[in-house]
């Protein structure tokens, strides 16, 4: 039997492939996949009760105000861009009704043919600040920027 001594240099080279082929496997498996972006779950509400009456935020560029007000009897009217929080002398924007369940609020109806419902979102009260978060997906776009507005809702005094 003839015996053939490798040189260290072989020795090394075929101890570092083993090493990488072997710590190839594991090191895949533990490559994080990346996790989607999730939203800040809101606060708990001061009070289970949905709070009625009028909701605003108010732009920077030119002082107009873009207002919710609900009513006890389920129904809302939004108003965009008004000079004034006065709703007196104000046209709503749109016009619908809505149902509370807990802390979710759904869009049951609307004016706007575009914006169908339904669109439930959970909401939240802190006593001077209403802030709504969708529920699973809205398929209306323009009815999320409004209710996930940055510029938070306040109430009217």
């Amino acid at each position: 039997m003839d015996l053939k001594i490798l040189s260290p240099q072989m020795i090394g080279s075929s101890l570092v492939l083993l090493l990488l082929v072997s710590c190839a496997s594991p090191l895949a498996a533990l490559t994080p996949t990346p996790i989607p972006p999730t939203r800040t779950p809101l606060p708990p509400p001061i009070s289970p009760e949905f709070p009625t009456g009028s909701f605003y935020h108010s732009h920077s560029s030119g002082g107009t105000y873009c207002v919710f007000q609900f009513n006890e009897d389920g129904t809302f009217s939004y108003y965009w861009m008004i000079s004034s929080l006065d709703l007196s002398s104000s046209r709503p924007y749109e016009t619908g009704t809505y149902i509370i369940d807990g802390n979710l609020y759904t869009v049951t109806s609307t004016d706007l043919t575009w914006c169908p419902p339904p669109a439930t979102y959970t909401w939240t009260y802190d006593g001077q600040t209403l802030t709504f978060q969708v529920m699973g997906e809205d398929t209306c776009s323009d009815r999320q920027r409004t209710y996930e507005s940055p510029l938070l809702y306040t109430r009217v005094k």
